[in-house]
């Protein structure tokens, strides 16, 4: 059955680049829905299972896959992991930390940050080389932070640059390492927290003669570091500076039979970001992942006195996940500073849109290294709230919504960016009529196939339309 769920669902979808939503208002959310799968963590648990000796599994039952995680997954396949998919798992045979192999052509990581992050870790340490590209929405995003640490240690690894002193971006080269090469020891600070960046570190620590430490200003995302504890390997944290000591290890990593995946902390943001926006909503959210590192929306919505439910369910592979019940109620809004933000970079659209439904409208501070990660100008955002009607600007690394009297509709172009879109489509649910989403929509049906079909079960009044491009 292998391929099953890469040929369903998300297989038509990437085609249709030209389509479009339209999304019509009016309508109460109310039911229960399992949230998809959360790619983020299922990358880092695949890459893991990749290398472990022999037979594993991730369970996630009817969860089509999204490109980040299919294209890593084609990805290893390339490198010689034997992978098959079917209605319940992934179901891969590791190869060990010794057994990949050369491929016979360049690897792509389509829109996959955190999958070019992975494979540089992974492809820098090995005796071939090859080129990893990726989709055109990630060709101008720095690379600096993946290449910089790796090529510290020993790895033949480079970017693009435009010109002398740019920084650089994608595609990456990596050349080979010669006989009697290893990867070195390694002490590095990160710049900024950046979980794909501290992945590509993490990873490459596993090949790697010495210890390595990694040490960021604030905790990023930590799915990649509870997966290598979990398994046994020799990897401590204090804070923000993570230690892997490889002395004592026999560099084999234990296959995991049947790992169960939490489900996505993001999707689960933004259909809870319905359900607040729509007077008389209710809405029940199975197998959510709530990684402390991952909740700052959540923490935000307490902070401004939404009705969330958290019911824990215990966890999936060391990920906490929780059960949420959402209901409707007015919010306050408020300041959010960059601390809770950070832990909740992907969410910051919904909390811009769910501020201009706040009594006091909502100031987002130190957003801009934030947005800068989804769009070069930080202006996206920007056209997408103010395209549906709200008063939104941006002055001094604050975000300022003010409250929304008279949501409008119309036309939303939301750029090549899938938060956007969902941030798009839940201001449309709160309009006066309907709204259409032009851009962005294969971004999204790409990034997070089920969101759409969780918010039609749950009531919403969506629709895609579209031609596929030839």
């Amino acid at each position: 059955m292998q391929g099953s769920r890469e040929a369903g669902r998300a297989g038509t979808v990437t085609e249709r680049t030209s389509a479009s939503l339209r999304v019509r208002p009016g309508r109460a959310l109310s039911g229960s829905v399992r949230v998809p799968l959360d790619a983020e963590v299922a990358q880092r648990a695949l890459v893991l299972a990749a290398l472990a000796d022999g037979p594993g599994a991730l369970l996630w039952p009817d969860a089509p896959l999204d490109s980040h995680l299919g294209s890593l997954l084609t990805a290893l396949r390339a490198l010689g992991v034997p992978i098959e998919t079917d209605a319940e798992a992934l179901r891969i045979t590791g190869v060990g930390t010794d057994g990949l192999r050369m491929p016979s052509a360049a690897l792509d990581a389509g829109r996959s940050y955190t999958a070019l992050a992975l494979l540089a870790g992974l492809i820098g340490a090995q005796r071939f080389g090859t080129r990893l590209l990726v989709h055109e929405s990630l060709a101008l995003r720095s690379v600096e932070r993946i290449v910089g640490p790796l090529r510290a240690r020993g790895a033949q690894i480079a970017g693009r640059s435009s010109h002398a002193g740019a920084p650089a971006t994608p595609p990456l080269a990596i050349a080979p390492l010669v006989d009697g090469e290893q990867l070195s020891a390694l002490d590095c600070e990160l710049p900024a927290a950046d979980a794909a960046a501290k992945g590509a570190v993490l990873v490459s620590a596993l090949f790697a003669a010495g210890s390595t430490l990694l040490s960021e200003p604030t905790v990023s995302p930590d799915h990649l570091e509870r997966a290598m504890v979990m398994l046994g390997l020799p990897l401590r944290r204090v804070g923000s500076v993570v230690c892997f000591e490889p002395r004592d290890w026999d560099h084999h990593i234990p296959a995991q039979p049947a790992l169960a995946l939490p489900g996505c902390t993001t999707c689960a943001a933004y259909l809870s970001a319905a359900c607040l926006v729509v007077p008389g909503s209710r809405i029940a959210l199975g197998g959510v992942g709530i990684n402390p590192a991952r909740t700052g929306y959540f923490d935000a919505l307490r902070l401004w006195g939404a009705d969330v439910q958290v019911l824990p369910r215990g966890d999936a592979g060391r990920e906490p996940i929780a059960d949420l019940i959402v209901r409707h109620r007015p919010l306050r809004g408020g300041v959010l500073d960059g601390e809770v933000l950070l832990r909740g970079r992907d969410e910051v659209p919904a909390l811009a849109v769910l501020g201009s439904f706040a009594q006091r409208g909502a100031q987002l501070y130190d957003v801009d290294p934030l947005l800068a990660d989804h769009d070069p100008h930080a202006s996206a955002l920007l056209g997408v709230l103010r395209a549906t009607g709200i008063d939104a600007t941006q002055k001094a690394g604050a975000l300022c919504v003010t409250k929304l009297r008279h949501p409008t509709t119309g036309a939303v172009l939301a750029s090549d960016d899938p938060q956007l879109v969902m941030a798009a489509v839940v201001a449309g649910l709160a309009g006066e009529g309907e709204s259409v989403v032009e851009q962005g929509v294969a971004a999204l049906l790409q990034a997070h196939p089920g969101f759409l079909e969780a918010l039609q079960a749950l009531g919403a009044d969506i629709f895609l339309q579209g031609t596929p491009d030839k």
